[in-house]
């Protein structure tokens, strides 16, 4: 089996993190009360975040060849591994996957958040499709941290 999901940036996450972002600053300033301490405080999170959005880390297609799943970024593809669990909601589809960097040879866990305005209604649609009726010999247990 084959599939192919097209990801776009979701305006829609961007915006939540922005609400997160300045629901963070209103509760620092009210418990610093001071602006420069809130702004101490909330600068790593601000830098964190204006990482999440950026466009070289976000995945621009996931490609499912098989049993492998593969995620395509700007200039790489690395391949992928899902774990068991997963969710696949009429809305919202997430997703826990072990990436590899073949590059480097290292993996990490990566969290692939897919809402309405990341993919098409007919991508989400075929991929909710695999998700509940495939199985993947493959598949992770999710780890407990």
């Amino acid at each position: 089996m084959s599939l192919r999901i097209d990801l776009r940036v979701s305006r829609l996450l961007q915006w939540l993190q922005s609400a997160q972002i300045v629901l963070a600053a209103l509760a620092c300033l009210y418990l610093t009360r001071e602006f420069q301490w809130a702004l101490i405080v909330l600068l790593p999170v601000l830098l964190a975040t204006a990482q999440i959005g950026a466009s070289h880390l976000t995945p621009r297609a996931l490609v499912l060849l098989g049993d492998e799943w593969h995620l395509v970024y700007d200039q790489k593809v690395c391949r992928a591994q899902l774990y068991e669990q997963v969710h696949c909601g009429n809305w919202m589809l997430i997703l826990q996957l072990k990436r590899w960097d073949d590059t480097t040879g290292k993996a990490q866990r990566e969290w692939l958040v897919i809402l309405p305005d990341s993919a098409s209604y007919e991508s989400r649609r075929r991929l909710r499709s695999v998700l509940r009726w495939q199985t993947f010999p493959g598949a992770l247990l999710s780890e407990s941290k």
